[in-house]
């Protein structure tokens, strides 16, 4: 099993490299501090590929 995670999940690039790597079979783990654009959009990639989306709010900027 190939596991990505992938920050700045939530939009441009991060979220289009989230589709790229779903498409390819991948289990991929989103992050991003916006947690509402996080939910939107991990719920909406779930639809289409179940059993491979978690997504994790934080700030990657910030250790704790």
């Amino acid at each position: 099993m190939k596991i990505a995670v992938i920050t700045g999940a939530a939009s441009g690039i991060g979220l289009a490299l989230s589709l790229v790597c779903l498409k390819r079979g991948m289990t991929v783990v989103m992050t991003d501090k916006d947690s509402q654009k996080l939910e939107s959009e991990s719920h909406s990639l779930c639809r289409q590929f179940p059993q491979q989306v978690l997504h994790y709010c934080c700030d990657v900027t910030k250790p704790e």
